[in-house]
């Protein structure tokens, strides 16, 4: 089983916006710089994700944020078999027009 097909992850917003910058492939004094924390900050916050995520490298997150963006955008363009209607038949709570075949 891969990671990103293992029960979903609740990160806090912050760890998510660290992910999301490990994703783009930057280094933790990139992130410091852009967040506005030190590098150690940066650091301290990484391996608490790492943790999170039940992964030991810097490289399983950056592939897990890849993996979960692109199941995202999958999720955006197909909606799953349980969201889709089907058109062949009435919804239960229809009446049946007087007459119709019960067979």
């Amino acid at each position: 089983m891969t990671v990103a097909q293992q029960l979903p992850v609740v990160l806090t917003p912050r760890q998510e916006q660290i992910l999301e910058l490990i994703g783009e492939g930057m280094t933790n004094r990139e992130i410091g710089a852009r967040l506005g924390v030190t590098e150690k900050t940066i650091k301290n916050s990484v391996t608490g994700l790492l943790a999170s995520l039940n992964v030991q490298r810097r490289s399983q997150a950056a592939v897990y944020c890849v993996l979960r963006r692109q199941s995202a955008e999958v999720s955006a363009t197909d909606p799953s078999p349980s969201i889709r209607r089907s058109t062949s038949r009435p919804p239960i709570s229809q009446p049946r027009p007087a007459g119709a075949n019960r067979g």
